[in-house]
């Protein structure tokens, strides 16, 4: 049991060594995965995310599915003082939070597809 929580901890901190070397931003976030018909699926974890070169987000924490994300959408009617992203990489869909002021949100407003930077 410890020598498998020792090997995924290794493959996360790899994970995210590789993520750094096209980083662009590193940020704090809240995340939530969605379920198949796009509903929460548990509960919100506080992760850890970086946006690299290309434009995706890399998220990385207990309690989220650590990987590439790409930036699908944002929320028109967030909670106040939150930017809410939507974020896929294949099957699994998240729900990314950050202040709105932050500048991640910024940042990946940049990168939404259709936007222009």
């Amino acid at each position: 049991m410890v020598g498998a929580v020792v090997v995924a901890w290794l493959l996360v901190r790899r994970a995210a060594a590789g993520a750094q070397v096209d980083a662009t931003d590193r940020f704090s976030c809240q995340v939530q995965v969605l379920d198949v018909w796009h509903q929460p699926a548990g509960k919100r974890a506080t992760a850890g995310a970086v946006l690299t070169a290309d434009g995706q987000v890399v998220i990385s924490g207990r309690g989220t599915p650590v990987g590439r994300y790409d930036v699908r959408g944002e929320s028109p009617a967030p909670p106040a003082g939150k930017a809410v992203f939507m974020l896929s990489a294949g099957e699994v869909e998240v729900v990314l939070t950050v202040p709105a002021s932050s500048p991640a949100a910024a940042r990946l407003r940049a990168v939404l597809p259709g936007e222009h930077s």
